[in-house]
């Protein structure tokens, strides 16, 4: 379940006390292991789709001396995720329950902010 094509490319840029920082990463499609002897509502193709991840975050500096940072950021800013996560969830006993088949995301989109200083 690794991806035989993956790429990172990370843009950084500062200015005036501004940062701004841009992440994408590509994973291409994974071999997923046999399901084909599962009831068929829980099979799962042979491989995983391709994906893209997009991370983004700005931040400010204020004070010289005792600078902070205030940042914003979105982590999965276009929203991808698997959506059946665990193979038979609602069958916890049976024999086709699989919780090992993570290929891609498990969670959406998030932003987030805060406060960044050093204590010496």
């Amino acid at each position: 379940m690794i991806a035989k094509n993956r790429a990172f490319v990370n843009l950084a840029y500062a200015v005036h006390g501004f940062k701004f920082d841009y992440t994408v990463t590509y994973n291409g499609k994974k071999r997923i292991p046999y399901t084909g002897t599962n009831l068929p509502a829980y099979r799962l193709p042979g491989y995983s789709p391709q994906f893209l991840l997009m991370n983004a975050q700005v931040s400010k500096t204020f004070g010289s001396r005792f600078p902070f940072d205030v940042y914003v950021g979105a982590e999965n800013i276009t929203n991808y995720f698997q959506q059946q996560v665990i193979v038979a969830a609602d069958q916890p006993f049976s024999n086709q329950f699989d919780a090992s088949m993570v290929w891609g995301p498990v969670s959406g989109r998030m932003f987030y902010g805060g406060l960044r200083f050093t204590i010496k």
